[in-house]
C-alpha cells in the first residue's frame, strides 16, 4: 500500500528525523577503525622517538669518555668495575655512568626511556660499555652498546662494526653500537 509523504502545515515534505540504527553503527565502526589506525602508528613513532634518545645518550657518553680519556690519558674509568659495566647502574655505586656523572663529564645518569625508577632488576636497561683493548693493556677505547627497538639496517651495520672491534660480546638483546677511541 502506498502513502503518501508526511507534510508540514504549509505544505512542504517533512524529512525523517535523526539516524538509523545502522546508521550509527556503520559511523561508529569507521570512527573505530580510523582511531585503531592512529594508536598503531602512534605506537611505532613513540619507539622511534626512544630509539633517537639512545642513539643521543650513545653520542652523548661517547664524547664525555673522550673528554675522560684525553683528560685521563686512558678510557678505564677510576673507582669502577675495572671500567667495565652497565651505563645506568645508578644502584651500583661504582658504575660508569654514575661516575660520568660525579666526575662532571655528563649532568644526568643515562636512564634508559622505559625505565621509570631505577632499580636492583633493571639496572643494565637497555645500554652496555666495554673497553677495547690488546691483552692487559691500557684501554685503547670504548664501545657503547643499546637496544634499540626498532633498528635500520644502517644501526645493524654499526653494530657490528663495534661488535667486531669490542674485546667483550654485548649482550644477546644489544643491537646498536659506536666505538670510540
Amino acid at each position: 500500500m502506498y502513502r503518501a509523504p508526511r507534510t508540514n502545515q504549509k505544505g512542504h515534505i517533512k524529512s525523517p528525523r535523526g539516524f538509523t540504527l545502522i546508521e550509527l553503527l556503520v559511523v561508529i565502526a569507521i570512527i573505530g577503525i580510523l582511531s585503531a589506525i592512529v594508536m598503531a602508528s602512534l605506537s611505532t613513532v613513540r619507539a622511534k622517538a626512544r630509539d633517537g634518545v639512545r642513539r643521543a645518550e650513545i653520542s652523548s657518553a661517547g664524547s664525555a669518555l673522550q673528554q675522560y680519556a684525553v683528560k685521563k690519558g686512558t678510557f678505564a674509568i677510576d673507582n669502577t668495575f675495572n671500567g667495565v659495566g652497565w651505563f645506568s647502574k645508578d644502584v651500583a655505586p661504582r658504575s660508569v655512568a654514575k661516575a660520568l656523572v660525579d666526575l662532571g663529564y655528563v649532568s644526568e645518569l643515562i636512564i634508559d626511556p622505559l625505565i621509570t625508577s631505577v632499580t636492583v632488576d633493571n639496572v643494565g636497561g637497555h645500554y652496555g660499555y666495554y673497553r677495547t683493548h690488546v691483552g692487559n693493556s691500557v684501554a685503547l677505547g670504548v664501545c657503547l652498546f643499546a637496544q634499540l627497538e626498532r633498528p635500520t639496517a644502517e644501526d645493524t651495520n654499526r653494530f657490528n662494526v663495534s661488535k667486531a672491534l669490542s674485546s667483550s660480546t654485548p649482550h644477546a638483546n644489544m643491537n646498536y653500537g659506536q666505538c670510540v677511541r
